[in-house]
């Protein structure tokens, strides 16, 4: 009987474990499923990275520390970079210089002084509409940026000028 309660014992124990396992594994599942594809993809090249690392370790002389590291990195970068591609690439590249131009052009009608010819004023918002607009004819399937001519953008052009008519006046007063 001590040998079949022993048994018993470890076959306990042993479910235990694998229930405690299982509950780890679904708490990570659960936790993976809410994150993006990015992320996933990111931590699958990191993984690879990493196994990489470890495989060259057996291979060569290699410190492991440093290998690992460095490695996993690039094994995460390498996976999002190639999960992107080359036109999200580029899109994000346009972007960015679309949001430097834009940010520009605004800064440009805040600075305007308060007498400045209204002609100068059309002129700097119709190019900072059509900057938005260019980027929503590039990007239909990317981003949905507000129309030229919606309520938000007037928003943007009424809040730009209100602040560029509140520092003109501002400067006035001192």
């Amino acid at each position: 009987m001590n040998k079949m309660d022993a048994e018993l014992r470890s076959l306990v124990a042993v479910n235990k474990e694998a229930t405690h396992i299982l509950a780890s594994i679904i708490r990570s599942s659960n936790t993976a499923s809410k994150q993006s594809s990015s992320t996933l993809i990111g931590t699958l090249g990191g993984f690879i990275g990493m196994g990489v690392s470890y495989a060259l370790t057996l291979i060569a002389p290699i410190s492991l520390p440093v290998v690992s590291v460095f490695l996993t990195g690039l094994g995460i970068i390498i996976a999002l970079l190639v999960h992107r591609g080359p036109r999200r690439l580029n899109f994000e590249m346009r972007l960015e210089e679309n949001r430097i131009l834009t940010e520009e052009i605004l800064s440009r009608i805040k600075n305007l002084p308060r007498n400045a010819p209204q002609e100068v004023k059309d002129e700097l918002w119709h190019t900072y509409q059509t900057l938005n607009s260019m980027l929503g004819n590039q990007s239909k399937d990317h981003l949905a940026l507000p129309a030229p001519g919606s309520s938000s953008v007037k928003k943007v052009r009424h809040k730009a000028i209100t602040e560029q008519d509140n520092t003109n006046n501002s400067k006035v007063d001192t």
